[in-house]
């Protein structure tokens, strides 16, 4: 369930690109420093929050709970929570393959640690990662 709630975790709190070329943005749910382990109970509380049942239900009670509420609706919530906890929710730019190679990928999942979202050069959602 969180990896498809994970899609639908942010809602787009930017204001246009800057001119220039065009770039894809991907949502982005950020806390510094904040240990991976904390980021994947926050959501998952929050999922369940939005939903309206608790850890102890099944796991497709939990999904027919999630799909019975408005994607629009549990999207708005869920950001909401998210926020509610500390974390920002917006959206990033996609690496180009020129800032791939001259950054440092850092998969999300395999770091406690963070950066503040300012030096975050852009995000690569294929591996779950950005690069500085």
């Amino acid at each position: 369930m969180r990896a498809g709630l994970i899609g639908l975790a942010a809602l787009a709190a930017c204001g246009p690109p800057a001119p220039g070329p065009l770039r894809d943005f991907t949502p982005v749910v950020w806390k510094q420093a904040t240990p991976a382990a904390t980021r994947a109970d926050d959501l998952g509380a929050c999922e369940l929050q939005v939903a309206g049942v608790s850890g102890s239900m099944s796991q497709a009670q939990i999904r027919a709970a999630s799909v019975a509420t408005d994607a629009r609706v549990r999207l708005e919530r869920l950001t909401a929570c998210l926020r509610g906890r500390g974390y920002t929710v917006t959206e990033g730019a996609i690496c180009t393959p020129e800032e791939r190679a001259a950054g440092r990928l850092v998969i999300l999942s395999a770091t406690d640690a963070l950066p503040p979202l300012s030096r975050v050069v852009c995000h690569a959602p294929e591996v779950g990662g950005f690069v500085l």
